[in-house]
Order: C-alpha cells, then sequence, then structure tokens
C-alpha cells in the first residue's frame, strides 16, 4: 500500500484493479485459503456486511471532509439532478434488464438495482476533489465527490423497498416506505450527523487553545464516524448520510484552520488500507462464485457500465448550465462502481430470502471489477484533459 501507488499511480492499470487480481490469484492458487461464497454461507455475509459497512464509513467521511464547497441548492444543482433524475432511472432500468435478462422476481430485480445504482466514494479517489484547501474543486470532480457521499446512503430507501417487496407492498406499506424510509430516516440521518459535527468543532475550535488543536486528531476524526453513525442508527436514521453530513458540516467550522487537513489525512490512510484489503477479499468472492459468472450477468454489468448508467446520467444533465457538454459527458462516463454494492447486497442477504440471489451477486461482482478496470483506466487520462481544457479557456491563459 506504500510502495504500489507511486509506481502504478499514473498508469493505466489502477490500484484497485490490482488489489483485485492480487485476492483472485491468491484465493484460486493458495490451497490453504477458504473458498468465499457468500451466497451459499450465512455467516460469511454477515462478516461482509460489517466488513464493508465500515470501509464505507470511513470514506464518507473522508468524502465529507474534502469539500470545500458549501452545501446549497445552487452550488449542488448537478449533484442533486444526479441524485434526484438519474439514480431512480437507473435503479429502474437495471431492475428491468435484470427482469428480462436473468428472469429475475420483482423484489430480487428492484434489489438489483439498489445495490449497484449508487457512485461510489471507496473507489473513486480518481475522480474526486483533494484534500481540504487543495483547490481541485471544478465543477466535476466536486459534483462527483458530494454524489459520491449522498447517494450511497439513498440506495438505502430502494434496498429497503426490496425487502418489503418479498412480503408483498400494498397501499400502507408504500405510505409507510415513503413516509418512514425515505423521509424519515434520510432527514434523521442528516440532522444527527451535522449536529455531532457541530458539537465537536465547537469543542475543538471554541473551547480549545491553538496548542490543544493539534493534539490527536485522528482520535476526533474516530468519534465523529462513532457518534454520528451510532446515533444514528439508534434513532433508526441511515448512518451513511449521518457520517457524510457530519463531515461536510465539521469540514464548514472554521475554514482556514489546518486542523481539517490532518483530520483529513488520518482519515485517508485509514481508507486506503482498509480498501486494499475489502478489494483483496472482492477478488477471492469473484473466484468463490465463479460459477454464477454467466453471461447474461456479464451483459447486464456490461450494459449497466457502459449505458444504462451513463444514458441516465447525462438525461439528467441536460439543460443544467453549470456544466459544458464535455463535462457533462464526464460526469455522465464516470459512475463508479465499488464496495458499497457489496455491502448493500450482503446487508439484504442477512435480512431476506430473494430469490436469484447468485445472479444479484454475479452482476455486482462483475460490474464492480469492470468498473474498476475501465474507469480505473480513463480517470486520470480524462481528468488531466479536462484541466487542460479548462486551463486553455480560462480568462488568464489568453
Amino acid at each position: 500500500m506504500a510502495t504500489l501507488p507511486r509506481l502504478f499511480g499514473r498508469g493505466p492499470l489502477s490500484l484497485p484493479v490490482l488489489y483485485i487480481a492480487l485476492g483472485a490469484a491468491a484465493f484460486a492458487l493458495v490451497p490453504a485459503l477458504p473458498l468465499l461464497r457468500p451466497t451459499a454461507d450465512d455467516a460469511l455475509a454477515h462478516v461482509l456486511e460489517y466488513a464493508t459497512e465500515v470501509v464505507v464509513i470511513v470514506s464518507l467521511v473522508g468524502v465529507g471532509v474534502r469539500l470545500d464547497r458549501r452545501p446549497g441548492w445552487r452550488a449542488w444543482r448537478v449533484v442533486w439532478q444526479l441524485l434526484g433524475v438519474a439514480m431512480p432511472l437507473t435503479i429502474a432500468a437495471v431492475a428491468g434488464l435484470g427482469a428480462a435478462v436473468l428472469s429475475l422476481p420483482l423484489a430480487s430485480a428492484v434489489l438489483l438495482g439498489a445495490v449497484v445504482a449508487p457512485t461510489d466514494p471507496v473507489l473513486a479517489g480518481a475522480v474526486q476533489v483533494g484534500g481540504p484547501d487543495e483547490g481541485e474543486e471544478d465543477e466535476v470532480r466536486g459534483s462527483l465527490t458530494t454524489e459520491a457521499g449522498l447517494n450511497d446512503g439513498l440506495a438505502f430507501p430502494f434496498t429497503y423497498l426490496a425487502l418489503a417487496l418479498l412480503g408483498g407492498l400494498g397501499a400502507g406499506g408504500w405510505a409507510e416506505w415513503i413516509a418512514v424510509d425515505i423521509i424519515y430516516r434520510i432527514v434523521a440521518g442528516l440532522a444527527v450527523g451535522a449536529g455531532v459535527a457541530r458539537a465537536l468543532a465547537w469543542y475543538v475550535f471554541e473551547r480549545s487553545d491553538e496548542s490543544e488543536q493539534t493534539e490527536a486528531p485522528g482520535l476526533i476524526a474516530l468519534t465523529v464516524i462513532a457518534l454520528a453513525y451510532g446515533l444514528a442508527e439508534l434513532v433508526h436514521g441511515y448512518g451513511f448520510l449521518a457520517v457524510f453530513a457530519a463531515g461536510v458540516a465539521g469540514r464548514g467550522a472554521a475554514t482556514e484552520s489546518s486542523y481539517h487537513r490532518s483530520v483529513f489525512q488520518f482519515n485517508e490512510q485509514i481508507e486506503q488500507a482498509l480498501t486494499a484489503l475489502a478489494l483483496v477479499v472482492l477478488g477471492g468472492i469473484l473466484v468463490g462464485e465463479w460459477a454464477y459468472l454467466s453471461w447474461e450477468a456479464a451483459l447486464v454489468a456490461a450494459l449497466l457500465v457502459l449505458v444504462v448508467r451513463p444514458l441516465a446520467r447525462w438525461l439528467s444533465l441536460r439543460g443544467c448550465g453549470r456544466l459544458s457538454p464535455t463535462e457533462a459527458k464526464a460526469v455522465a462516463f464516470f459512475g463508479v462502481r465499488g464496495i458499497g454494492s457489496l455491502y448493500y447486497l450482503a446487508f439484504a442477504q442477512t435480512r431476506g430470502a430473494f430469490e436469484g440471489l447468485g445472479d444479484v451477486w454475479a452482476v455486482a461482482l462483475l460490474a464492480v471489477a469492470f468498473s474498476a478496470v475501465l474507469h480505473g483506466a480513463t480517470a486520470g487520462p480524462v481528468m488531466r484533459r479536462l484541466d487542460e481544457r479548462r486551463a486553455s479557456a480560462s480568462p488568464s491563459a489568453a
């Protein structure tokens, strides 16, 4: 983890691909390692749920701390369109593909759409903004970063919908889903996260002197994560949204302080270590679930990455005004899949008996692997090209 970024950081072979390949090779060639088959082992699915949950939580806090741009309807207009239009369109289209190509029943098809729809914050580092006050806050990076922080939590209502559909969903069930799973849980998660961050910001920046502010930024980061996520879950809010909101709200306090940079660096090191381990395990699961990796699953995964999600995102950005046509195409293309998809799938599996679960796992695994290869190879060149275009078009360049 310390050496590979220097060797492959700018090459076409991205680090996630290397980690996945390492995991696949290890679990395929080392006899002592067990087959990782979550579809056949609910205990393994439980372990995978909690392990991926931690990775996503840590990543979401880091995403929130990265953002220099404050929340607002106009400032985050691109994000709202991606979340409000592109995400539901993607879920509906993938659910339709699941039913048509894989013959999945309604609940399983909706689950497939929910788990592969969100852009993942864990593997999307190459298209995200830099650390606090690093200045890489252009519209493309800023929108992709913010979207990755928000939509990992907003996939939860659709996962709950899939679980509810297992038992049938009448008029009362739909009303409860809208009132509780969409409205209450989202509001509760955001409110708890923002409240925790503001309380800790008051403690760090108002009650502590400058010398004390340099102490234990890592422990403060862990405190933010634990309190925001734990309290949100206690009140049945969405913990993922809570930790992202905590990162954003904490970054908004004392914006000129170097303390944010220290917290970000600590969080980033933990995130890199956990991500590497998770991707190695993902490679092992690809080997263990090889029997489910059919051409039908590969077709759905390819259509998701190459057609469905880019098209839904491009349509959602029509007439936006904040992006040039080239930038809109870049935002539409980089819908990076990742660890969040595995979390939602393990979460649903441990709470409901879904038919065709092996096919759902196959599509999710192939989509993550395909996204890691495609987006990992293209993110650097595309972002550099956009930066060059932006620089040549700026008044200073003229």
